[in-house]
């Protein structure tokens, strides 16, 4: 991702889905210590499990600012977004989804 690119709420299919972070540059943090606003940061990754709740106790979704290393795994339908940055650097990212096999071995209602 570059300075200005986003990925809107979506969800994958599959099973389950992943993002890996290769290299989160120290501009993207910075950044995100000056924001004052009241949604994700410069950069972040948000997950959302239903619409955001007030107040801030029953909240519904949780943000993330990633770290050079940092792996989240998480369900391929569960909704999620990552937000803009302004800084002029390049965040790499590596994303993709997996399907479990042989899943007549979990309950019926497991997926």
């Amino acid at each position: 991702m570059k300075s200005g690119d986003f990925n809107p709420l979506h969800t994958h299919g599959y099973d389950l889905s992943f993002v890996t972070y290769l290299s989160v540059p120290q501009e993207i943090h910075l950044e995100n210590n000056e924001y004052e606003g009241l949604s994700a940061g410069p950069g972040s990754i948000s997950f959302n499990f239903t619409q955001s709740a007030n107040p801030k106790w029953a909240t519904t979704e949780k943000h993330y600012i990633p770290k050079t290393g940092d792996l989240f795994i998480f369900p391929a339908l569960l909704q999620h977004w990552v937000a803009p940055f302004k800084s002029d650097v390049t965040r790499i990212s590596v994303s993709g989804n997996i399907s479990i096999a042989n899943k007549n071995k979990f309950p019926k209602d497991y997926f």
